[in-house]
C-alpha cells in the first residue's frame, strides 16, 4: 500500500497474509527448515505442478491453524 503524504511517500505491504507469511518464515527458521509452506499454497499449485513434499504437524500461527508441508529436495 501507499503510505505518507504528498511530500513523502513510501510503499509497504500490510495485512493478514503478510503477517502469516512472516510467522511462517519465523517458524521455518526455528525448525531449521528453508522449504516450509502452508497447505493452501502447496495445494494451489495443482497436482501436476507440485513438488514432492511431506505433510508436517498442524500448527497455530496467530489466530490460524495451518497444515504445513516440507518440500523435499
Amino acid at each position: 500500500g501507499e503510505l505518507g503524504t504528498e511530500k513523502l511517500r513510501f510503499y509497504d505491504v500490510l495485512g493478514q497474509p503478510v503477517n502469516q507469511a512472516f510467522r511462517l518464515t519465523s517458524l521455518a527458521a526455528r525448525r531449521n527448515v528453508s522449504n516450509l509452506v502452508a497447505a493452501d499454497t502447496y495445494e494451489a499449485a495443482g497436482r501436476e505442478n507440485r513438488p514432492a513434499a511431506v505433510e508436517q504437524d498442524l500448527v497455530e500461527i496467530g489466530a490460524d491453524k495451518l497444515r504445513l508441508f516440507k518440500i523435499e529436495g
